[in-house]
């Protein structure tokens, strides 16, 4: 988060024409990932004998350590497949998952729904469907107030230690959820980059309205036609993407854009950030039309 910090103070100063502060605020945190990566590679030969992040100078590898991965997200400052990144990732999943959720050995002890949405939008990076399934808990285990308690006994299911309406996790629940259907890089902004299958049909479409992100504000529709997606864009860029990428539950064969097909093997497809109408064709040879409802999800 410091690196973070200073990195943004950096190009603040860049453009106010600092060049002096500038400098000083990159050269600070040019030092720190230095020493950092000295840190951890210490943790590795002389402490934990293996890949994982260590959660802190002291304790090394209790539930915590799922914190050490905001370097991944929202920080990117490692990649989701950075060879420590998997291997902490594999330590929580055989050292702390129970009931399909962390079990925190750190205060508020038990299940910990916030913690546990944190993993999946690690998930969602992974395309591991694992964060469908702690979506799916969360779900099933709201409160009569769409709340959620900060930790949960693994047998009971009953709330056990701290807030009984814990609003940290409602925040990382809605993270999540728009995770699922929008997220963004440096210069690259990314539609439906994991959505389950189930959550588009013929007669259940997607409709997101005036979403923030950090290019502005978008408006999408998308409908499924028996061998067609049909997607509607519109972005209120007050900066705009190098490109747009969009993922679909089904393999595309080639799709249209003002009457241009264009094919695709496989993979994320890259679109012009100037993009409206879009129709994707799918391998099916089926091709029989029929308007899907569309369900919608404002911000």
């Amino acid at each position: 988060w410091v690196m973070t910090a200073l990195e943004i103070g950096a190009q603040y100063a860049e453009s106010s024409q600092q060049t002096q502060v500038m400098n000083q605020l990159k050269s600070s945190s040019y030092q720190l990932k230095i020493h950092t990566d000295l840190y951890l590679k210490e943790m590795k030969d002389k402490v934990t004998f293996n890949d994982i992040l260590p959660a802190s100078p002291t304790e090394f590898t209790n539930s915590s350590i799922i914190h050490t991965l905001q370097a991944v997200y929202p920080l990117a400052k490692l990649p989701i497949d950075h060879p420590q990144v998997i291997a902490t990732i594999d330590y929580i999943q055989t050292h702390f998952i129970k009931q399909q959720l962390i079990f925190s050995d750190q205060s508020p002890i038990g299940l910990n729904p916030m913690l546990s949405c944190q993993l999946a939008k690690l998930y969602i990076q992974q395309k591991n469907p694992q964060a469908f399934t702690i979506l799916k808990w969360l779900l099933d285990n709201k409160s009569s107030t769409d709340k959620w308690a900060a930790a949960y006994h693994p047998n009971s299911l009953q709330a056990i230690d701290g807030d009984g309406h814990d609003i940290s996790v409602n925040a990382e629940l809605l993270t999540l959820i728009k995770n699922c259907f929008v997220n963004t890089t440096a210069d690259e902004l990314r539609l439906l980059p994991f959505i389950d299958s189930d959550w588009i049909s013929e007669t259940q479409g997607i409709s997101i309205q005036s979403l923030p992100t950090s290019f502005g504000r978008i408006s999408l529709t998308l409908v499924k036609e028996k061998a067609t997606y049909k997607l509607s864009f519109k972005g209120q860029f007050h900066r705009k993407p190098r490109f747009i990428t969009i993922n679909l539950p089904e393999s595309i064969d080639h799709y249209v854009i003002n009457n241009q097909a264009t094919s695709h093997s496989q993979g994320p497809i890259r679109l012009s950030a100037s993009i409206t109408d879009v129709t994707f064709h799918t391998k099916s040879t089926t091709k029989v039309s029929k308007t899907a409802t569309k369900v919608s999800v404002k911000s």
